[in-house]
């Protein structure tokens, strides 16, 4: 536990398996009214761990002689990490658990989490499976789900204590902090932020060093990109809490790298089906970007370019032939000209070559690894 702010503590949770389950940050805003960010694991180890931090928080508070309650815990949004240990922490420290209407709908039970998480093959992931695979892929799903189930320590809520909108203001300890939609990473992302402490919490749509993890069928990325540029308007920002890895102290520099390195990716994922004779599959795609990588890493990146590709498609700059067993994107003759200067088809807003605006992208600023393309 490490107060980072005055009253603001972060409990880390150690993780397991690299990006698998990654190390998970609790957020504490201590005080007489208080409120826990985010939930992190509920394996018995992890919420153990959580409430001796809480109570340690409490007692050195009560050495202070400063009034102690934290009563309430709101989460990000819907992602195992940060929801799973929601239910045993109101049984062990009597709180309140919060959320907005969406995030509620999806942890409300195991099928309604997994029906929000699953991708579809053909319709998401831009793969043509035969019966075999279809059949392979469903037992390892679902050998997937049980073992997801234990690492995490999975546990849903069907009965929230409150259900709040998704833009509106809590009072956190006399001060009032901002809850708005910050969809992208999640459709049910939300983000916490204070204006006088130039405070925000970001979940897992800004960290420091890495880039957060984007896929179907829950990810969107104009989304991603427009809840960027939300957090680049606030009137006051000194510093970014992030839920993985430590917290960013130039967040307006840090959030337009982002945002540059994603436009970046848009114009290499374009300049590879153009460069290519025969069209290219997201396979493709993902072994060009990814070269000497090994399958783990390929399918950890799967999602961010079908996601690529389908927003490349839907502006009329690729287009797709499924045959054959697969499914194989193209050049488009022509793009809308309206579309062709969208949020993620440059980092600079100059016309060119997507050949051009890849180096202009990549020699703009410091670039991301391609090892970053994760949580």
């Amino acid at each position: 536990m490490n107060e980072i702010l005055p009253d603001i503590f972060v409990v880390s949770e150690r993780g397991a398996f690299g990006a698998v389950k990654p190390e998970i940050n609790v957020y504490v805003l201590a005080g007489h009214d208080g409120l826990i960010f985010d939930a992190g694991y509920g394996s018995r180890g992890a919420v153990r761990h959580l409430v001796r931090e809480v109570r340690a928080i409490g007692e050195r508070f009560k050495m202070q002689g400063r009034p102690f309650s934290v009563r309430r815990i709101l989460t990000s949004h819907a992602h195992p990490d940060h929801f799973s240990g929601l239910r045993p922490l109101r049984e062990e420290l009597g709180l309140r658990v919060v959320l907005t209407r969406r995030t509620a709908e999806i942890i409300a039970s195991k099928a309604s989490f997994y029906r929000s998480y699953d991708a579809d093959d053909a319709a998401d992931l831009l793969i043509r499976r035969g019966a075999a695979g279809r059949m392979w892929n469903a037992a390892l799903q679902a050998l997937f789900h049980g073992f997801y189930d234990r690492l995490y320590g999975l546990s849903f809520v069907p009965d929230p204590d409150e259900i709040i909108p998704d833009s509106t203001v809590l009072k956190i300890n006399g001060e009032e902090w901002s809850v708005f939609p910050s969809p992208g990473h999640a459709s049910d992302h939300i983000s916490l932020y204070n204006r006088e402490r130039g405070v925000l919490f970001t979940g897992d749509n800004v960290l420091r060093s890495i880039t957060t993890w984007l896929g179907p069928p829950n990810s969107d990325l104009e989304a991603y990109i427009a809840s960027l540029e939300r957090m680049l308007e606030l009137p006051k920002l000194d510093m970014v809490l992030t839920a993985h890895g430590s917290p960013v102290v130039n967040p307006k520099a840090r959030i337009r790298e982002i945002i540059d390195f994603r436009r970046q990716r848009t114009a290499q994922v374009r300049e590879i089906v153009a460069q290519s004779r025969f069209g290219a599959t997201a396979d493709e795609i993902i072994r060009t970007l990814y070269a000497g990588e090994g399958r783990f890493k390929h399918e950890m990146v799967r999602g961010w370019v079908a996601l690529t590709l389908r927003l490349l498609e839907s502006r009329g700059m690729v287009k797709r032939s499924s045959g054959m067993g697969e499914i194989r994107f193209y050049p488009a003759a022509t793009g809308r000209a309206a579309d062709a200067s969208g949020p993620l088809d440059t980092c600079d807003g100059r016309s060119g070559s997507v050949t051009e605006t890849v180096m202009r992208c990549a020699t703009g600023g410091r670039v991301i690894s391609p090892r970053g393309d994760k949580k």
